[in-house]
């Protein structure tokens, strides 16, 4: 079965929670933006009426598209990899939760 959406915005990892620390204890919150709702909300308007079987192979192929930062010169090497494992295991652990 094949699966296909865009999304506007590259969905964030679980990394980047935000921590404070309140009465000598450490809490962590989610930051503005990191909530994933448009994530979610494809994943729930592509659900399969029905789950898929437990020994029945699927394959996931994800494209990740980067914006381009205009503060940066031009033909400049970046020095940054994005996490993927991290976005892969976010999308999974959403579409295990939606019952794909």
């Amino acid at each position: 079965m094949k699966f296909e959406f865009e999304l506007e915005k590259m969905p964030t990892t679980q990394q980047q929670k935000g921590i404070k620390k309140v009465n000598g204890k450490l809490q962590f919150y989610d930051r503005g933006g990191t909530s994933n709702y448009e994530l979610k909300a494809q994943l729930m308007k592509n659900k399969p009426k029905e789950c898929f079987e437990k020994n029945t192979p699927l394959k996931l192929s994800v494209t990740f598209f980067y914006a381009i930062k205009q503060n940066k010169r031009w033909w400049q090497w970046k020095t940054t990899r994005p996490d993927l494992d991290n976005l892969m295991k976010n999308l999974q652990d959403y579409m295990t939760k939606l019952r794909y």
